[in-house]
């Protein structure tokens, strides 16, 4: 199941958002505290993912 406040974040999707979860980020506290170099390595998304 998506976490609907991680779908809420600007330009992210179903698609990214599932990457995000299965990489360890299921919340947005989860992925705010984490570096964005961490997050790009785990997950293979980039900034413009």
């Amino acid at each position: 199941m998506l976490d609907e406040d991680i779908l809420a974040l600007e330009g992210v999707g179903p698609s990214t958002a599932k990457k995000l979860i299965s990489a360890g980020y299921p919340t947005v506290e989860a992925i705010a505290v984490s570096p964005p170099q961490e997050i790009m390595e785990r997950t293979g998304l980039g900034f413009n993912t």
